[in-house]
């Protein structure tokens, strides 16, 4: 239990111990409560296979993939991820009350600490810790944004660890905890982590009003976006010059942001090429044409000159799974997305269905504008943060 304290200075500090964070859970749960884990398989079976039925799709597709032996690699990872991510879930299982209280005042306080160093040596004294940590002079720039992947772990298990206090009456520890997420939000340049949390408290706040709705809603969105974002992307922007219309008329948008938007159009174009069986798992990385510099295909230097076509992933969870699983395995991921949203929405407490979905935005949203799907750390970052709600509540929620 002890051990989360660390979770959330990882995340700030260092993200990719994510994935490995996950894994020494999992091998703990493993070998104390063997019992408890396979009941977690049983109970969640049709999880299981479904999940399992990705991993192996995606091995599969080693036999057509850009990146045949990087396929099946991924599949295999996806696979280990699961079985850590379900002992993650049966370990809470084990906990009483008390321990899931004690558990949640941890994580609360480490995440306090964490940010209070965080503002201190990163933002008041310009990083001499991680300076003399990664052995950078001081006259070399360090900047803040780095720092993005932890407000997405920050952000992500703020719904759990807040719920939990919330229902034990802790107010002033949570009110901590919402000055220390929403510090890091501030001083931590990501626009994309922003938004998720503007969009996790909107979908908390209707959630606590229509809780079956708001499910509805989102689970019919996440099929929705699967089948027409490439569609839509093509439309929208029909060519790269598009892209360029579109800062002369709103230069106000970050490079950042329209080097995404020409991402998802080099995208969109790949999926086109092999609509069905796509190009193999994670072998975004290496469709043809993706180490291309954008520069060349514009009039106007609106991005770096160095900005490939396609580096690594699309930025875009839904336009991954298609342009390289292809469309049956795409709508099938989106429908177990769609089914989880709505069991989270349709039993149990209201606080409880609400919290969970706001979770779930948080996510969400961060899949559609930010990282890799594949991402070791992302993945057991989602996992560690369903599983901190996966528990039972106290009944007086």
């Amino acid at each position: 239990m002890f051990l989360f304290a660390l979770l959330p200075p990882i995340g700030i500090f260092a993200p990719l111990g994510v994935a490995p964070f996950l894994t020494i859970t999992a091998l703990a749960v493993a070998l104390l409560e063997p019992r408890h884990y396979w009941r977690v398989i049983r109970h969640r079976r049709w999880f299981v296979l479904a999940l399992a039925v990705v991993a192996l799709w995606g091995a599969l597709s080693a036999l057509w993939s850009t990146l045949p032996g990087h396929s099946v690699f991924e599949g295999m990872r996806l696979l280990a991820i699961v079985a850590s991510g379900l002992a993650a879930f049966a370990g809470f299982a084990t906990l009483t009350s008390n321990e899931r209280l004690t558990l949640a005042r941890i994580v609360a306080i480490s995440v306090i600490v964490t940010v209070a160093v965080f503002v201190v040596d990163d933002v008041v004294l310009d990083h001499p810790l991680l300076r003399y940590v990664t052995g950078r002079s001081p006259d070399q720039v360090i900047p803040l944004e780095r720092f993005d992947r932890g407000t997405t772990v920050l952000g992500l298990i703020f719904w759990p660890i807040a719920l939990a206090l919330w229902s034990a009456r802790r107010h002033m520890l949570l009110l901590s905890l919402i000055i220390a997420t929403a510090l890091a939000l501030v001083l931590i340049p990501s626009t994309t982590n922003r938004i998720a949390a503007v969009l996790g408290l909107g979908v908390w706040f209707t959630a606590l009003l229509l809780p079956r709705l708001t499910a509805a809603l989102m689970a019919i969105g996440v099929v929705a976006f699967a089948l027409v974002m490439p569609y839509a992307v093509s439309y929208e922007l029909p060519t790269n010059e598009a892209v360029v219309s579109l800062h002369h008329h709103a230069p106000w948008i970050k490079f950042s942001a329209l080097h995404r938007l020409l991402i998802w159009r080099f995208t969109s174009e790949r999926i086109r090429e092999r609509p069905w069986l796509g190009w193999g798992m994670d072998a975004s990385r290496e469709l043809p044409g993706g180490h291309d510099k954008l520069i060349d295909t514009l009039s106007e230097p609106i991005i770096p000159p160095l900005s490939d076509a396609l580096p690594l992933h699309p930025h875009n969870a839904f336009l991954q799974w298609r342009v390289e699983l292809g469309l049956p395995a795409t709508l099938f991921c989106a429908l177990v997305v769609a089914l989880l949203l709505w069991r989270s929405g349709a039993s149990g407490p209201t606080p409880v269905r609400a919290a969970s979905l706001a979770c779930a935005a948080v996510g969400l949203t961060i899949a559609l504008l930010g990282y890799g799907v594949w991402q070791a750390w992302w993945m057991s970052t989602l996992w560690l943060a369903a599983a901190l709600l996966a528990r039972p509540f106290p009944a007086r929620l």
